[in-house]
């Protein structure tokens, strides 16, 4: 759960959770404590721990600044950009390139009655009140949609869904997702690849590297 179920730190969780699926696929998986998740979350939104009044969420971009300016559990990025998230293809090609993409979107009644019930996010006729943001990293695709890893279990959810409710998605570029045998990722590629990949796959969006800081886009809060 990384105290997603207590406290509103999905940002840094779905941080967490990509960082043990990068390293899990490379190397030996590194796990971040709840209280690494914490002392992240609060070094990007103010939250301090007991004050349910600081508890309001984080933007994405800031945690990917923080996770590649700072880290977590001594592991930082290398950079991240913005992908369109209304085309399924750079979602699919985000995944399969870069180990993940990291989406926010807006949470539907429905969705939370879906949760409990053990089912997949679909688009179901039932209550579309949006009672908030979410952050997940997408992990795997296919025909039919996506899985995500949120509340400590593997999510699944229709395109539909997906296209009626994400509003953005990030790729990332870590050393993590190298194998230390032979410095490429599980798919072939190696770190230069990544970097040209990512300035394709994202051509005429705001590269953010240690080299280019640019202007990260923007985001608001999610719980």
């Amino acid at each position: 759960m990384f105290s997603n179920d207590q406290i509103g730190c999905c940002v840094v969780a779905s941080i967490a959770h990509t960082l043990m699926n990068v390293t899990a696929h490379t190397g030996e998986v590194v796990v971040p404590t709840d209280q690494e998740v914490i002392e992240f979350y609060s070094a990007i939104s103010g939250y301090v721990p007991g004050d349910e009044a600081t508890d309001n969420g984080a933007a994405i971009t800031d945690g990917l600044a923080h996770w590649q300016s700072v880290g977590i559990s001594g592991h930082k990025i290398l950079g991240w950009a913005q992908i369109d998230v209304t085309n399924h293809t750079q979602v699919m090609l985000g995944n399969y390139i870069f180990g993940g993409v990291d989406i926010g979107f807006n949470v539907p009644q429905f969705a939370m009655e879906e949760v409990a019930d053990m089912s997949d996010w679909t688009m179901m006729q039932a209550d579309t009140n949006i009672i908030g943001g979410h952050s997940v990293p997408v992990m795997a695709h296919g025909n039919k949609g996506c899985a995500c890893i949120t509340w400590a279990k593997i999510q699944r959810m229709s395109w539909d869904f997906f296209s009626a409710y994400c509003d953005e998605g990030y790729c990332i570029i870590t050393e993590d997702w190298l194998r230390q045998a032979d410095g490429l990722t599980p798919s072939g590629f190696d770190l230069d690849a990544l970097k040209a990949d990512l300035l394709a796959l994202t051509a005429g969006s705001q590269i953010v590297t240690p080299d280019h800081p640019g202007n990260p886009p923007t985001a608001g809060p999610v719980a």
